[in-house]
């Protein structure tokens, strides 16, 4: 479980990088699928944490 939260810290890093690039049409189809990545992460995280 620890590498997930590692991986998870990791995306949220790398979200903020680049939130602060400048904003295109392309690089906010960047930002909406880390966060869908990210969303599916934390989803898997809580699902296996109901499984223990």
């Amino acid at each position: 479980m620890t590498e997930v939260n590692e991986l998870k810290k990791e995306y949220e890093n790398l979200l903020v990088k680049v939130e602060q690039l400048p904003r295109t049409r392309e690089l906010s189809l960047v930002i909406t699928k880390l966060e869908e990545g990210l969303m599916w992460l934390e989803k898997s995280i809580k699902k296996s944490q109901s499984n223990v």
